[in-house]
């Protein structure tokens, strides 16, 4: 478990730091300044410190657990079927996130609806790369 949770962080981090180039223009526009918490964003327009960045790192380690536990509970209902077992795991938890995370995250905060988009596809992209890791390592 732990193996795959620091495979899920490696492959958050690379992807979410090639999103956050992608899309770095949002993060310093002023009318979205509101949006963006103190921990993340102490001064307008900044950089994110280092311990927010230690923390996120943190939170992607944790995540990657709970994914790979989720992923051992259920690997049992999609056939043997690597290619079952990677696109069945990607498209519960995409879906998941979709409902629960993204749509709401729409409907309630001034939040860029292209940077919201940007987010939901980086998640569909990690998860589908460590959905390989998920199915490998724990058989």
């Amino acid at each position: 478990m732990f193996l795959v949770s620091f495979i899920y962080l490696a492959i958050s981090a690379v992807v979410q730091y090639i999103c956050q180039l992608l899309t770095s223009n949002y993060y310093q526009m002023p009318e979205y300044f509101g949006v963006w918490n103190k921990l993340m964003m102490p001064y307008l327009g900044t950089v994110p410190p280092i311990y927010f960045t230690l923390m996120s790192l943190g939170y992607s380690l944790l995540t990657g657990f709970v994914l790979a536990i989720l992923f051992s509970l259920l690997k049992d209902i999609w056939e043997k079927c690597v290619c079952k077992q990677i696109s069945g795991f990607t498209l519960l938890v995409s879906g998941l996130r979709l409902v629960f995370t993204y749509i709401p995250m729409v409907m309630l905060f001034n939040v860029p609806i292209l940077l919201v988009a940007a987010w939901f596809i980086t998640s569909i992209i990690i998860i589908f790369f460590s959905s390989f890791a998920f199915v490998k390592i724990l058989k």
